[in-house]
């Protein structure tokens, strides 16, 4: 099906520092820009639908059904995600301390480097 090179530790190493020297740049770039990334994705995987099904019946060995329901649902998944960019809040609480507020705000943990589970691979 393919050929790829084996990756080591420090080849996660370099692409989690890569990635970590772009994140400054990319929390500055505004949200209508950031949300229009996803839908733009989601248009793709649906356009390539057909070629994304073959992909997953023969790496994976998945049933046609499970297949189809992977990509509608990451499909659905990109489209929902979206709108995230713009629900990113905090809360406010009641304090022990009279007279004032506690408050939490939501912020990026930063860049991670992840394995993901083998048997539901596109979502």
């Amino acid at each position: 099906m393919a050929q790829i090179a084996e990756g080591s530790g420090q080849d996660i190493d370099a692409a989690v520092r890569a990635a970590h020297e772009s994140f400054a740049s990319y929390a500055r770039t505004p949200a209508v820009q950031r949300e229009a990334w996803l839908p733009r994705a989601a248009d793709i995987l649906d356009r390539r639908r057909a070629e994304v099904l073959d992909l997953l019946v023969d790496e994976v060995g998945s049933p046609i059904g499970k297949a189809q329901f992977e990509v509608q649902y990451a499909v659905g998944c990109l489209r929902a995600a979206a709108g995230a960019t713009r629900r990113v809040a905090g809360q406010t609480m009641p304090s022990d301390v009279p007279g004032r507020f506690s408050m939490s705000v939501r912020s990026p943990l930063g860049v991670v480097a992840a394995i993901t589970f083998f048997n539901v691979p596109l979502i």
